[in-house]
Order: C-alpha cells, then structure tokens, then sequence
C-alpha cells in the first residue's frame, strides 16, 4: 500500500505506474492523479507536442514506413479482410478516393460535395450488380 502525494488516497501498489528511479519502484502520484495531469499539460501545451510529434514523424518516417509495411505482409488476410469490408460498404472515404482517383487528384477529399458521393456510390453499386 502507498499514499498517493497529490489525492492523499492510500492505494495498492499496482495503482501506480511503474518507475525503478523512484522508491518502491513507482511513481508518488497514483494513475489516476497522473493521468489528470498529463491531460492537463496535453491541453495546455498543444502546438508544442504536435512540434514535437512532427520533428519525431520526419526523422523517424522510414523506419515507420519499414514496420508498417513488415506488419502488413505478416498479417495479409486481416489487411484483405478489412480492405474488402471496406469497399463492399462502399464508405464515404472509399467513395472521395474513387472520385478523385478518376479526376487524376484534380479535386481534394474535402472538395467532394455529398450529392456526388451519393451519386458515385450508386454508379459503383450498379456497376458491380451488372458485372457480377
């Protein structure tokens, strides 16, 4: 058991996160109460974590892209599983990407107007009841 030093709750142990620099091996401050925090200093410091992220993302990219790519080639049916789903609900993003896919990107994802996502799926749903 151990008291948390920001609620002064006692807790078990296992309501803590771990740290080996700290006594007892945890944090002073229980997961909940950490977790308070952590949302607190995400709100307050938005633009800096986003930097952050960037500059992590763009010299971290390859190596992204690398595991990525490995976790697709060893997890095949589950990647033709959700892609297949995904175009047989004929999604609105599956829709955009078809849209765009024919005007050669001349319009953006966001451009798209409803009214032609509607239209657009009805063509592919009689397209693919006429080549069945």
């Amino acid at each position: 058991m151990k008291v948390c030093t920001k609620c002064g709750i006692e807790k078990e142990l296992s309501e803590f996160y771990k740290s080996p620099d700290c006594l007892l091996g945890v944090l002073p401050q229980c997961k909940t109460c950490k977790n308070k925090q952590s949302l607190k200093y995400q709100k307050l410091n938005k633009s800096k974590i986003n930097k952050q992220r960037k500059k992590w993302y763009k010299s971290n990219s390859n190596k992204i892209k690398d595991i990525k790519q490995k976790w697709r080639e060893s997890n095949k049916t589950k990647v033709n599983e959700y892609f297949n789903k995904y175009a047989e609900n004929l999604a609105d993003h599956y829709v955009k990407g078809s849209i765009t896919k024919f005007m050669k990107g001349a319009i953006t994802h966001s451009d798209i107007p409803q009214w032609a996502i509607d239209l657009k799926r009805i063509q592919i749903k009689i397209y693919r009841e006429l080549y069945k």
